[in-house]
């Protein structure tokens, strides 16, 4: 099953967390990834709102990746905590 995320519009930072929905087979799955997980990836040491979201874009495919991971371990609404420094 492949896993599909929502336009990136539909990725809200919420708590400086960024939230979104994937479609993974029939269903459609709430995710999170904390800001702690991104900020590491960012320019600036306090990045804003829109850098966020920025890494956030940049890092997509990963991100993907380790929730489709998470939610075949019967994850039902996986929280990203950390990425590899792999882009």
């Amino acid at each position: 099953t492949e896993i599909y995320t929502l336009s990136l519009h539909d990725a809200l930072p919420i708590s400086g967390d960024i939230v979104f929905i994937v479609h993974m087979g029939l269903r459609f799955i709430p995710c999170r990834v904390k800001r702690s997980a991104l900020k590491p990836f960012a320019a600036n040491p306090v990045p804003s709102q829109t850098e966020m979201m920025a890494v956030f874009a940049d890092y997509r495919k990963r991100i993907e990746s380790l929730v489709e991971r998470e939610v075949l371990r019967g994850e039902t609404a996986p929280t990203i905590s950390e990425l590899s420094n792999s882009h």
